[in-house]
């Protein structure tokens, strides 16, 4: 039986971690905001609404932080943080274009982002 993708999602999380990366989750959604004004049937109604998008962009990935890097001897030896994606998928799951097109933006940009199905799909990052 395959992992869950919320599973997926936080062992690729911890492995992360004790690789020094932070890897922080990123919910992409929208909503309203404005003024509530509670129902007596436990309803809420929005008053002056506002849409609100949250997260980076449709299509971000579920995972976003940065992993450090050592930077060559020509660049004075620094560490960097690294821009880091992970897009985490259960086996059958499926990449959305604007999912795919954000890993690839990150990738062409330097970046670290991939599909991950596992820690070890995550290990095999670059």
């Amino acid at each position: 039986m395959s992992e869950s993708e919320s599973t997926i999602l936080k062992r690729v999380q911890v492995a992360a971690s004790e690789r020094g990366a932070r890897l922080m989750r990123n919910n992409v959604a929208k909503s309203w905001v404005g003024e509530s004004i509670f129902q007596a049937d436990g309803s809420v109604v929005i008053s002056n609404p506002r849409r609100l998008n949250a997260g980076l962009a449709v299509g971000s990935s579920d995972l976003i932080g940065w992993t450090p890097q050592i930077v060559t001897a020509e660049m004075i030896g620094r560490t960097v943080a690294v821009f880091t994606a992970v897009e985490t998928k259960s086996r059958g799951g499926r990449l959305t274009t604007d999912q795919a097109l954000f890993i690839k933006i990150v990738k062409d940009a330097g970046g670290i982002a991939g599909v991950c199905r596992s820690v070890a799909d995550y290990e095999g990052l670059k």
